[in-house]
């Protein structure tokens, strides 16, 4: 039977990169859900539409994602998409209307 030892560190990198990754997005998405309603008038759907959007985009380019790791190296693409979610959160706290949450 393997021990903690025997897990690879490339392995342990993905796991704890996963648990920060579901973590930041578990903290996040209920209050988009609510910043989206309560300070931008958004309907309920339409915040449902954009937690949809960003779960189905998520896993469509998780394919993309696990090609582009394997020609392009683990490390970098773990870096650009650390880089992208900030983006991706700065977008959300600059935007002004409705329709940048969802582009």
């Amino acid at each position: 039977m393997k021990t903690w030892k025997d897990i690879h560190p490339i392995s342990w990198t993905i796991i704890i990169g996963t648990i920060f990754g579901r973590m930041a997005t578990s903290m996040s998405i209920p209050f988009l859900a609510i910043y989206l309603t309560a300070v931008q008038g958004a309907s309920a759907s339409y915040a449902g539409l954009v937690i949809a959007a960003s779960s189905s985009v998520g896993i469509i380019a998780s394919f993309y994602g696990g090609y582009i790791s394997d020609k392009f190296g683990r490390k970098n693409m773990m870096l650009v998409s650390i880089f992208g979610w900030m983006l991706v959160f700065a977008g959300f706290a600059a935007a002004s209307h409705l329709w940048v949450f969802l582009w």
